[in-house]
């Protein structure tokens, strides 16, 4: 037990020293780069203007099967059986419809982020390169990999104003 301790505290140690030796560790928000960059910003507002469309027919199907849910609820009691089913067979077939397009929006906003991300992506490896060189980082981790980073070591601002440039 006490060798198990002893060499996870030179391990520590060693780990250490060498982090501290390569230079700083610091952290960089990929995502938040990418996305608060001028050129992300810009792409994002483009990809709302592309999608918006399809997201005004999906809230028009929505409305609409309100609609019908509304007039199933205050006209039940008196409709014949088959104005029922009727109405119960358009509301399945618009709830199918809005279901199908709620899927093709989201795979289609999916990949337009995406592409968005490797469009961006070199930009931002330049950036991170340059503020890494500037700076003498040793070691420059994503931000999703720290359990825990004080402000100081966080470098995403930086980052995002040598992207802007």
């Amino acid at each position: 037990m006490k060798l198990h301790k002893l060499i996870c505290t030179l391990s520590l140690v060693i780990v250490s020293n060498f982090a501290f030796a390569a230079g700083e560790v610091v952290v960089v928000d990929m995502r938040a780069a990418i996305v608060s960059s001028d050129k992300g910003t810009l792409e994002a507002e483009k990809l709302k203007g592309q999608l918006a469309k399809d997201e005004a027919s999906l809230v028009a199907l929505q409305t609409e099967l309100k609609a019908l849910k509304e007039r199933m609820d205050k006209d039940s009691a008196i409709m014949s059986a088959d104005e029922r089913r009727k109405i119960e067979q358009e509301g399945n077939d618009k709830m199918g419809d809005f279901q199908f397009q709620r899927k093709k929006l989201q795979k289609k906003a999916k990949e337009a982020e995406q592409a968005l991300f490797q469009s961006i992506l070199p930009d931002f490896e330049r950036a991170v390169k340059s503020v890494m060189e500037e700076k003498k980082y040793g070691i420059i981790l994503r931000r999703e990999a720290a359990l825990l980073v004080t402000p100081e070591f966080d470098i995403t601002e930086q980052v995002v104003a040598k992207m802007n440039k």
